[in-house]
């Protein structure tokens, strides 16, 4: 019922988004943890949060809701873990305002709409996953799922991408490279694609070229941002790669959010100077789940805005481009899962 936390163990598939939906719809908070999760690790999210229940099947003959259950705007709609510090995982709350502005305004501005589909590639843990649930289905586009033996499965990809008309494509920038390395070797193209979507890493310099030689006319958006800031923060559309550029930028930020690039003594920095970015507004999460204090080192308010401290190091372009530099410490990204070495 409302306010209740639930655990969603489900593997890829079409259970997982009943799983998710039926959640909201009752008013509570889903917490998704992969089958593929050590069982340690997954007990210590579980107690984390808070979890009331866990759906690791859906059950026969649930009780039928007469309708959604109404909401407050604040109410945090998922938990998801990530990595902390000493490999300890972070659960970060975001609310139903958060992930709605950031849906809604990637939607609106690329043109989503019921005639478009996503193939879903992220897993349910990793926050690229929610854009692909309810931002299809929110405008009423449709979902195509792929099983959880298929998760590293390119050609698997490249067929149920041709098969269906998948549209947009969504991912880790190492998945969309996977895609096009399969689709340059045997001949058949993802022809339907006309967005690819991509966030949660470096995005290479060479992703955009490889894509609109396969599928020309296809834009490749790369967008910036963390778990902690609801998904996406930042768009950048790529285009003809300039020869000395060493990475493809944030860009300039999505509506209703903000971004700082600041210095140790939390100043503006100026253009060109390197410095911790800080991303605020309407994105922001509520906060960690169960840890206050690393909640109050992070989350920071000046002015009547909530800031994010990511942690990433940028810098400001003299024409308001933001360009990411990498990690302040010692945290990597292996296919968009942060990992503390």
């Amino acid at each position: 019922g409302p306010g209740d936390v639930v655990g969603v163990c489900l593997p890829k598939g079409v259970d997982q988004v009943v799983g998710v939906l039926a959640v909201l719809a009752a008013g509570g908070t889903y917490v998704p943890v992969g089958v593929d999760q050590p069982v340690v690790r997954r007990e210590r999210i579980f107690r984390r949060a808070g979890v009331r229940c866990v759906l690791e099947a859906l059950p026969e003959g649930g009780r039928r809701l007469p309708g959604p259950v109404r909401v407050a705007d604040d109410q945090v709609a998922y938990v998801i873990f990530t990595s902390g510090s000493t490999g300890e995982p972070k659960g970060v709350e975001v609310s139903h305002r958060a992930a709605v502005n950031t849906i809604e305004d990637v939607c609106g501005r690329f043109g989503v709409g019921s005639g478009d589909r996503v193939l879903a590639v992220s897993a349910l843990d990793f926050d690229l996953s929610v854009f692909d649930v309810f931002g299809l289905l929110g405008v009423g586009g449709a979902v195509v799922l792929i099983e959880e033996d298929q998760r590293r499965d390119a050609d698997a990809w490249l067929d149920l991408t041709r098969r269906h008309g998948v549209t947009i494509w969504q991912s880790v920038p190492t998945l969309l490279d996977m895609l096009l390395t399969t689709a340059e070797q045997s001949g058949a193209t993802p022809d339907s694609l006309r967005l690819a979507l991509l966030g949660g890493d470096w995005v290479g310099l060479d992703l955009r070229d490889r894509l609109v030689a396969l599928v020309p006319g296809a834009r490749l958006i790369a967008l910036g941002g963390t778990t902690e800031t609801a998904i996406h923060s930042s768009y950048f559309e790529v285009g003809e790669v300039p020869p000395h550029w060493r990475s493809i930028p944030y860009g300039r930020p999505l509506r209703n959010q903000l971004f700082r690039v600041v210095d140790a003594r939390g100043r503006d920095c100026p253009d060109w100077v390197v410095g911790e970015l800080w991303i605020g507004g309407a994105g922001v999460a509520e906060g960690y789940r169960g840890d206050p204090e690393r909640t109050a080192e992070r989350f920071v308010s000046l002015g009547g805005t909530r800031w994010y401290r990511t942690g990433d190091l940028g810098r400001y372009w003299p024409d308001g481009t933001l360009e990411f530099l990498g990690r302040a410490d010692f945290q990597v990204k292996i296919r968009g899962h942060r990992i503390e070495l």
